[in-house]
């Protein structure tokens, strides 16, 4: 392979190589974004924020605020199931308030909660106006960590140390049969398409969580 070949197929692939992993780690990154200060004022009381909100929502019933307290968090604690990975833990619940806690199943794990719904209930015009929260801050941060090793870290492997290997012992060579290996850019790719695949399967994630607590929420009045 001439010269001329070789660092044309180099920078052929490899530009839009490194043009499409930019865009990944983008991509992934602002799935992963953190709540910025105006989003941290929006609470629905004066606490602190306890992560980014992964769905939120609002829905007025008829009862009583103790009663559909009660029975809302009965439903939660049912849907979630008796058990499993991220246990349902209630932190609180009166009948203007019910946190609770997703964490690890085990007994007496004592961490962060990975996610964490927060209902408040007011009385409003003779009804009762129930809004939600669901919010990931530890959950947010493991994804978070997991983008950096996988974008820069595994990705960077292949997007950095790829193109410069072949650049400092291929292109330099002056054996033509050597620099046939230039071809060998294209393993660039193994660094370009994870961070693509980390922010579907956050998004994928966020759907999950919601998905079930939307449905639950719009059909409180008919559960009761």
């Amino acid at each position: 392979m001439s010269p001329e070949t070789a660092h044309l197929i180099f920078f052929s692939v490899g530009i839009p190589m490194l043009v499409v992993w930019l865009l990944g780690v983008r991509f992934a990154f602002s799935r992963l974004r953190r709540p910025s200060a105006r989003e941290d004022a929006l609470r629905l009381d004066e606490e602190p924020l306890s992560g980014e909100p992964l769905t939120s929502g609002e829905t007025v019933v008829d009862g009583d605020a103790e009663a559909v307290s009660k029975k809302l968090a009965e439903l939660i604690l049912a849907q979630s199931g008796p058990s499993g990975t991220f246990a349902p833990r209630i932190r609180e619940r009166t009948a203007q308030r019910i946190t609770v806690h997703f964490a690890s199943g085990r007994k007496g794990d004592e961490k962060p909660p990975l996610y964490t719904l927060d209902v408040t209930l007011a009385p409003e015009g003779g009804r009762l106006r129930v809004r939600y929260e669901l919010r990931a801050r530890r959950l947010l941060t493991i994804f978070r960590a997991l983008a950096w090793i996988v974008c820069f870290l595994y990705g960077g492997l292949f997007v950095i140390g790829v193109p410069v290997a072949i650049w400092l012992l291929v292109l330099r060579s002056e054996d033509a049969a050597l620099r046939m290996q230039t071809i060998q850019i294209v393993q660039m790719v193994h660094g370009v398409w994870p961070p693509f695949l980390l922010g579907f399967v956050w998004g994928r994630i966020r759907r999950a969580l919601g998905r079930n607590l939307e449905a639950l929420f719009a059909n409180l009045e008919h559960l009761q």
